[in-house]
Parts: C-alpha cells; sequence; structure tokens
C-alpha cells in the first residue's frame, strides 16, 4: 500500500521493493523477507481492488485519456517545450485526480505524445 501511495501505481516486480521495507515488513509479519518472491503480484487482484478503494484511485478511461489530453494541449505543452517536464505534470495531474498510473504504459504517457503531436503543428 504504501508503494502505491508512493509511486501511484503497483509494482510490477518484486526488485521494485526496497530491501530495507521488505525486511521491515517481513519483520513485523514474522516471515522470511525471501517469501516476497513468492508472491504474485500480476495475481493480487483483490489486494489492488482494496488498495484502491482505501486511497480513493481508479484505473484511467478512455474518457480520461481525453480530458488529460486536451489538458495537456491547452494547460502545458504551449508553456512546457521539455518532454520529460510535460510528463511530470501529467503524473502530477493525474494524482490530482486520483488515476492510477501503471510503469510501462501509462495511458497518460500516450496522451503526451498524442498531444504534442497536436500542438507542435499549428494551422498559418
Amino acid at each position: 500500500m504504501k508503494f502505491f501511495e508512493i509511486e501511484a501505481r503497483f509494482p510490477e516486480f518484486v526488485e521494485e521493493f526496497p530491501q530495507p521495507a521488505v525486511a521491515y515488513v517481513a519483520g513485523l509479519v514474522k516471515v522470511p523477507a525471501a517469501e516476497l518472491a513468492k508472491y504474485d503480484l500480476a495475481g493480487a487482484k483483490r489486494h489492488r481492488k482494496q488498495i484502491r478503494e482505501a486511497l480513493r484511485f481508479r484505473p484511467a478511461t478512455l474518457e480520461d485519456e481525453e480530458q488529460l489530453t486536451a489538458w495537456l494541449a491547452t494547460e502545458v505543452c504551449p508553456v512546457e517545450l521539455v518532454e520529460d517536464r510535460q510528463r511530470e505534470a501529467l503524473l502530477v495531474e493525474c494524482r490530482a485526480r486520483s488515476i492510477e498510473q501503471t510503469r510501462t504504459a501509462p495511458r497518460c504517457w500516450r496522451c503526451s505524445s498524442v498531444t504534442r503531436a497536436r500542438s507542435a503543428w499549428t494551422p498559418c
């Protein structure tokens, strides 16, 4: 749950957990830290649902993608040209809207590239 609070996404690999955190939690529940490697992150749908509900987050939808694309085009891209900063602004906005992200291919990053393409073309 703490990982989601910090990252606004679920880990995809056990290796993403900081080892001191793993050791600490393992000590609390009196389980060897190595047992975490057996946990099926992909199959933890029930836990993910509980965490989303507790933190009031939700997965991104196509409607979110459309709204965020429009937000990027009007609010961010005209004033911020650096792609990493655009992505950071987008992630901050997603967090503010309680939209969950994924590590490898967040919907919002896809709409960021669409928005940049749209804002690069201006009619004469």
